[in-house]
Parts: C-alpha cells; sequence; structure tokens
C-alpha cells in the first residue's frame, strides 16, 4: 500500500494502481486499499474502474466522504451528471459541506438544468 502512494506520488498511476492491487489481494477488507486504486484509475481517466473501485469502497465504509466526492468527479468526467449529483450530496451528508469544487459543480447542474434541450437529454426525452 505504501509503495503505491509512492508511485501515485510520483504520477505513475498504472504502477500504483498495480500495488493498491496487490495490497487488495492480501486485505480485501481496507476501503482505504479501494480509495486509492480508484483515484489511480481517476487519474489515468479509467473512469468505469474508478467508480467500480470507489463503489467498493463505500461498501466497506459509507462514511468515508472522500470516495462519495472522488465517485462524484468520475461520474461527472462521463457525462453521469445525475449521478454525480448524487454522489456530491452523499459526500456532502457524510463529510465535508464546502467540498473543493462542490459550487462549481452546482452552478453546472443549474444552467444544465435550465437548458431546454440538454435538460430533456439528461433526463431520457
Amino acid at each position: 500500500f505504501k509503495i503505491g502512494k509512492i508511485y501515485f506520488k510520483k504520477k505513475n498511476y498504472h504502477k500504483a494502481a498495480n500495488f493498491f492491487s496487490k495490497a487488495i489481494e492480501y486485505n480485501n477488507k481496507n476501503y482505504l486499499h479501494f480509495h486509492y486504486r480508484g483515484l489511480s484509475y481517476l487519474k489515468a481517466r479509467k473512469y468505469k474502474k474508478a467508480i467500480a473501485d470507489f463503489n467498493k469502497s463505500i461498501a466497506l465504509n459509507r462514511n468515508y466522504f472522500h470516495s462519495w466526492h472522488m465517485g462524484a468527479v468520475a461520474f461527472m468526467a462521463i457525462n453521469k451528471i445525475e449521478l454525480s449529483k448524487k454522489y456530491y450530496y452523499n459526500a456532502e451528508k457524510f463529510g465535508h459541506i464546502n467540498l473543493p469544487g462542490f459550487s462549481v459543480f452546482r452552478k453546472t447542474w443549474k444552467f444544465l438544468d435550465s437548458t431546454p434541450t440538454v435538460s430533456r437529454k439528461l433526463k431520457g426525452n
């Protein structure tokens, strides 16, 4: 796990994810192992893998708001606005009200909801 964090800090996200995977093999009940591997995937733009790991982290520790927050970022990256909102609201619920970027996302959501064409696409119409 510690070696994965070293590679993450060096921005070698592929190697970091590999070491976090080894940590998960050793202990798959530690939510931080999944969270950090999710961060590695997020930085490597492997958004679906990141979301899967943030969800595993949340399943192991529902109150860990960082996984909710990063899950929201990953969902926003793949244009899943409603899921992004849900995750941000849970991040607020379990953590800090003033999360970095939260006000920007709220303004974006408000704009998207008020734009008829975009709003219809988001709602599936």
